[in-house]
């Protein structure tokens, strides 16, 4: 299903929580330097104050989003998995059937291990369309992200829009 129709919106906006202060810091280090080079008008904190560098943290995120959803939007498919030997695994868990198949429906079986490799092979082919599966995470994002992926992010975007202007900001765009 397309992530942006999901029925449980909060599945697709835990990376959003995750980017925001990384945009937001690394914004709030770019700013003064910006202004202090006379590239910003010193109005702009005056008028936005810190809140500006959570606007633009925001609008950054909203121009990724945009831009992944025109390219190649997410799309998740959800399976179950049951410990080999339990009731579930042998007959499935039917409290997901009575709330999504509505009275209806059918179990599709996969072999989970040929699945991922699969996958691999598909990946590899085409690394344009990451095909990905894991667990299902709750809680404890920390322990699978990685934030310095994402580090230069906002100093990139910051560059980019400048250089519409023809003004090269690089010196103070790339912080890290």
């Amino acid at each position: 299903m397309d992530s942006r129709y999901l029925n449980d919106t909060s599945e697709t906006s835990v990376i959003k929580d995750l980017l925001l202060p990384i945009f937001e810091l690394e914004t709030a280090k770019i700013v003064p330097a910006l202004i202090s080079k006379g590239w910003l008008r010193k109005e702009y904190l005056e008028k936005y104050g810190l809140s500006g560098n959570r606007l633009n943290a925001e609008a950054m995120y909203k121009s990724i989003v945009r831009a992944v959803n025109n390219v190649t939007p997410f799309f998740i498919v959800s399976f179950c998995k049951h410990e080999i030997g339990t009731q579930a695994f042998e007959c499935g868990l039917l409290s997901q059937w009575r709330g999504y198949a509505g009275g209806g429906g059918f179990a599709i079986e996969f072999d989970e291990e040929n699945l991922d490799h699969l996958l691999a092979l598909e990946n590899n082919a085409f690394p344009y369309a990451v095909i990905k599966t894991e667990e299902v995470r709750y809680d404890n994002f920390d322990a699978v992200f990685d934030p310095k992926i994402f580090e230069g992010a906002a100093g990139e975007m910051i560059r980019r829009l400048f250089d519409l202007e023809k003004i090269d900001v690089s010196e103070v765009s790339s912080v890290y």
